[in-house]
């Protein structure tokens, strides 16, 4: 049975639900997240804490008669802002609790896998600006099945 599904499609449903973030808080962390935005803006672009998800890379994985596995490359990025160096590493550590709790829930779709194994990294910049900003960012990969034609 051929799938049907299309690189797109998969996108915008991981996205949608990524989006459920917005105004919410978890993680250990009453700091709702402002913002979940697609693309990798400017850290100063949107108020914070706010959640950025991005493609960075895709690749056919295999090909089979019918069907062509597309693995997409996606970032995940949180920024924050705190008072104090404790309180920032504290509150970046509830925010990436936060995101993975909800991606761990993710029920995806048919023909859609990955998206497991994250890695977070974490930086710190000081500055009288923009007191501490600490960021977080994830690369991860998910795998669509897509009907030959479909993409």
């Amino acid at each position: 049975m051929a799938t049907t599904n299309t690189v797109a499609a998969a996108w915008a449903h991981f996205f949608a639900y990524m989006e459920e973030l917005e105004d919410t808080s978890g993680g250990g962390s009453i700091i709702k997240i402002e913002k979940v935005i697609e693309g990798d803006p400017d850290v100063f672009a949107w108020p914070k804490p706010f959640l950025a998800v991005t493609i960075t890379g895709q690749i056919v994985a295999s090909r089979s008669d019918n069907d062509k596995v597309w693995e997409q490359t996606i970032k995940l990025r949180i920024v924050a802002t705190s008072p104090g160096m404790g309180q920032a590493i504290g509150e970046i550590a509830a925010k990436i609790a936060q995101v993975e709790d909800k991606i761990e829930a993710y029920s995806k779709p048919g023909g859609v896998s990955g998206f497991e194994n994250a890695r977070w990294g974490v930086g710190l910049e000081t500055g009288p600006e923009i007191g501490f900003l600490v960021t977080a960012a994830s690369i991860r990969t998910f795998s669509v099945k897509v009907g030959r034609g479909a993409n």
